[in-house]
């Protein structure tokens, strides 16, 4: 593409951007307006770099979703964009989400010393928690997943990717509307927003809410209760001040209350087994039988953010500031999941009220930007996050009540300090260099507290540890043509070091390190009806974060698990994803991923014995993933209206949940099918659609392992069953 053409277009967006005189949202409407009244694909924009541009000229493989696109392809929640993004793969223990991109994720590390491997951003507010990585879409402009390591604009903890999300922006107009759904299961959902206009042309609002309740997928059949079952309020605010033409200040303001319950643990009974052997065999993956319930699983959080953006002629200057706070539980349940008085969490002799995982966060960033259109693009920009996570852990064990009742609190201050700058410079009309680099500074204090039968019995008990780390990117940008681009790029990331908080006595471990090799190809062909994007990857992933065997014993001379940097990995892999208009009423998108992700070196920990697992595969890694999506558009004297209908299927080969590859933690290929038929009225006011998921029913685990605790069975969590319903959308 022609380089002054290319960065003309960026600066008048930017401009736009700055000046209040269009929001995103509104700039991304007029795109997608434009581009079906042309027959032709929609252009995306993304903000993958910090600054607007269009996916097909950001040398970083990017899947990337309008809120159009997201309710037509039913993504209601983060796990549904598993499938319809290459590469993307997504677990949860308990209320934790566990994201893995291209492999890279973390598979078991959670609480207050350790951080996940994916950055997940809500209006370019980083996510510090695993809790934070599950919610529901709501009131959504956009969402991009990045992939790879984007160790230099990111940085803190995405080794793995990005996963971004972007909130709609108000309107300087009234306008609003609702949606309403009813399904199976008894499914009951409104979600409503109203954009207010408190000051024509500089002082807009927009308020949104959602309540959703919904029967469970799982009930115990012994007591009678249910698991898995929503009950949802949530609401929230976007106010935007415009006092001048060069200045805009955009506020978000969440609050959600969720009684509902996260997926139901099933325990797989090994009739061998020396504890629960006797326990019943429950084939019906959807039932259970339990001697502690009905399981409790709250969360409470509350959001805000402030991004201010200064246009300063030649530059821009963006200020972004997040505060959340979280609490998760108390939870209760009975943990062993079998009718036996095993080992049971809250509300018990002695065991206080169960578990409870807090954290408050707060974050500052400040980047400055160039606006003009010489060869040379610069950014640079300061960042800092303040983390205060808490974790209170307690198990009670009916199976053995002499034993004393074990309590352990948790608590850590984490302070992540970077300075980081992104150059690209035009070294002709069509070739232009990339450099990042990124500058990280990390200290975490982490606290521990033991308590027997509710007396404090050991601790508080503090270590420190600090970090830092220099992430630099080489890229190349070759345009063949002004809609087609290759790129080349060199990335290294890093994870930050971590605490066994489980412990007492253990060293910290040094942080996780990852070189990205990867060269890619992004076009826009046959007049602008078919797009087609590749990649090609490998990774060197080293000092992995991984449990293994002391060479020291306990007091009663038995190994001791460890945390420590005992593993290494190399993964490479393939995607494609490409659209195509092949008539006027059809489109066809289509997403292909090959991934090769094993162990070079890993000896791990199991039970007591120390075991070598290198060249097995590593969890969440499935080979050969494909989704496919047909959405055909006609339309209808009726109202002058059209229907829609759209058909996805998604396919895996089979992934493991764990590194040691067992049959038992392992879920096989499996096939999804999903399917809407919506009738749209032709000014955009009002849409009636019917929806299917998972049409085949088919039984899938979101996580499996090992109930190795007490020697017998498999853990699992299954995604939902077949789900249908009616929705009824209506604007103003």
């Amino acid at each position: 593409m022609n380089t002054n053409k290319r960065k003309t277009v960026l600066a008048t967006m930017v401009g736009l951007f700055a000046a209040g005189g269009m929001s995103a949202t509104m700039a991304q409407e007029q795109v997608g307006e434009s581009a079906r009244a042309q027959n032709i694909l929609d252009e995306v924009i993304v903000t993958a770099q910090k600054r607007e541009a269009s996916m097909q000229q950001v040398p970083i493989a990017i899947t990337a979703f309008s809120s159009e696109q997201l309710s037509k392809s039913g993504i209601e929640e983060t796990q549904d964009l598993v499938m319809v993004t290459p590469g993307l793969s997504f677990a949860t223990n308990g209320s934790m989400g566990k994201v893995f991109i291209r492999g890279v994720g973390a598979t078991f590390l959670q609480g207050a010393g350790a951080d996940p491997s994916s950055a997940v951003y809500i209006d370019g507010v980083y996510q510090s928690r695993f809790t934070s990585a599950t919610f529901d879409i709501l009131d959504v402009e956009r969402i991009e997943v990045l992939k790879g390591p984007q160790g230099t604009l990111y940085g803190r903890n995405a080794t793995a990717g990005a996963v971004k999300v972007v909130s709609r922006d108000p309107l300087n107009e009234v306008a609003g509307g609702f949606k309403i759904n009813a399904g199976n299961y008894d499914l009951q959902s409104v979600k409503a927003h109203i954009n207010v206009p408190l000051i024509d042309d500089e002082l807009l609002l927009r308020v949104t809410g959602t309540r959703r309740t919904r029967d469970a997928y799982t009930t115990d059949i012994l007591n009678g209760f249910d698991a898995d079952y929503d009950d949802l309020w949530a609401g929230g605010f976007a106010l935007k001040y415009m006092p001048t033409e060069n200045l805009d200040i955009t506020m978000h303001g969440s609050a959600i209350n969720d009684d509902g319950d996260f997926a139901a643990l099933k325990h797989n009974v090994d009739p061998d087994g020396p504890f629960f052997g006797a326990a019943q065999q429950i084939s019906n993956p959807r039932q259970i039988a339990t001697d502690f319930g009905p399981k409790v699983s709250p969360a409470r959080v509350r959001t805000f953010d402030a991004t201010v953006n200064w246009d300063l002629g030649d530059v821009a200057f963006t200020s972004i500031t997040g505060y959340t706070k979280r609490n998760d539980g108390p939870w209760q349940d009975d943990l062993d999941v079998t009718e036996i008085p095993g080992l049971n969490e809250g509300n018990i002799a002695g065991a206080g009220d169960g578990h409870i995982f807090n954290v408050e966060t707060l974050s500052q960033e400040f980047i400055l930007a160039s606006q003009n259109e010489g060869k040379l693009e610069w950014l640079v920009g300061l960042y800092y996050l303040h983390d205060r996570p808490f974790v209170r852990l307690g198990t009670g064990l009916p199976l053995f009540p002499s034993l004393p009742f074990g309590q352990n609190t948790i608590s850590a201050d984490v302070d992540a300090y970077a300075a980081f700058t992104h150059l690209s410079y035009s070294l002709s009309e069509k070739l232009r260099l990339n450099l990042g680099l990124r500058y990280s500074y990390e200290e975490k204090t982490v606290i521990r507290e033991q308590f027997t039968d509710l007396v404090l019995t050991r601790g508080p008990e503090s270590d420190s540890k600090s970090w830092n780390n220099v992430s630099p990117k080489l890229g190349l940008d070759y345009f063949i043509s002004d809609q087609t681009m290759i790129y080349a790029s060199i990335t290294e990331g890093f994870k930050s070091g971590a605490f066994n908080t489980l412990g007492f006595d253990e060293e910290p471990v040094d942080p996780e390190f990852i070189t990205a090799y990867e060269v890619g190809l992004k076009s826009t062909l046959l007049d602008e009806r078919l797009r087609l994007n590749l990649s090609a990857f490998t990774y060197d992933y080293e000092d992995l974060q991984a449990s293994t065997l002391s060479d020291e014993l306990d007091s009663n001379g038995k190994p001791i698990t460890i945390l420590s940097n005992a593993a290494k990995s190399t993964i490479t892999g393939i995607e494609l994803e490409s659209s195509v208009l092949p008539t006027d009423n059809l489109r066809i998108d289509i997403g292909v991923a090959w991934l090769d992700a094993t162990y070079d070196e890993f000896s791990s920990v199991l039970g007591t014995e120390v075991i070598d697992i290198s060249g097995n595969t590593m969890p969440q890694s499935p080979e050969f993933t494909a989704n496919v999506a047909f959405e055909y558009t006609q339309p209808t004297e009726f109202m002058s209206g059209e229907l829609v209908y759209r058909l996805d299927y998604f396919h895996s080969s089979k992934k493991y949940f764990t590194e040691f590859n067992r049959d038992n933690e392992l879920q096989p290929s499996y096939e999804l099918v999903n399917a809407r038929f919506s009738y749209n009225h032709s000014g955009d006011r009002w849409r009636l659609a019917a929806f299917g998921k998972n049409l085949t029913d088919e039984v899938v685990l979101i996580n499996a392992i090992n109930f190795g605790l007490l020697g017998d069975g498999t853990l699992t969590q299954l995604a939902p069953p077949r789900t249908y319903g009616v929705e009824i959308e209506y604007s103003f």
